[in-house]
């Protein structure tokens, strides 16, 4: 081992600032085992995992079950291109429309508390008033990954979904091109 025991302010100083601004102190007095404080972070007092290195798109498409706020049964409409694309990539998605019947032959949903199980990722393709409403309902519902797309993002609503601890993709990138890449790698 490099080195036994190091103090936080020398091995680490922007964390060990974070600390003392916090009043947080570290387990150990003040010191770590280089491998304990490179494996883990401390806060108050406990040991915990490090956040996952996945970006938050991988995080988004690793889940089990989607919805599309936004759904259209209009096959021009972008809502209707996304809702396509998660299903044709093997995904169980749920078109959410309050204004439709079905979409491509699913049966759509007013709303994330129709469905008959709570998406894990959400896209959102809805105009930025909307996406407000579909945002407290996916915090609401307990939805954990959503994302954006063009022209759907809402500073509120993003900031809100974050203030959750919901996974939030709303930086002008297009899932569409997400799932083009991963089904040709």
């Amino acid at each position: 081992m490099l080195m036994d025991t190091v103090d936080a302010l020398e091995c680490r100083p922007k964390l060990a600032h974070r600390f003392a601004e916090k009043k947080i102190l570290p387990k150990y007095g003040g010191q770590f085992s280089f491998s304990d404080f490179s494996t883990y972070a401390f806060e108050a007092g406990k040991r915990v995992m490090p956040e996952s290195k996945k970006s938050p798109t991988d995080v988004f498409l690793a889940a089990s079950v989607y919805a599309v706020a936004g759904a259209s049964r209009n096959r021009a409409k972008y809502g209707n291109k996304v809702f396509q694309a998660l299903v044709a990539s093997g995904r169980t998605t749920f078109p959410l429309n309050p204004a439709a019947y079905d979409v491509e032959g699913h049966t759509a949903y007013a709303s994330i508390f129709d469905l008959p199980a709570v998406p894990e990722s959400l896209s959102i393709v809805t105009p930025p008033l909307v996406t407000r409403s579909v945002i407290e309902q996916a915090i609401a519902a307990g939805v954990r990954n959503v994302w954006m797309q063009p022209g759907a993002e809402d500073l509120q609503s993003s900031q809100l979904a974050r203030d959750a601890g919901l996974n939030v993709i709303d930086d002008g990138s297009c899932i569409l091109v997400s799932l083009a890449v991963e089904r040709h790698t």
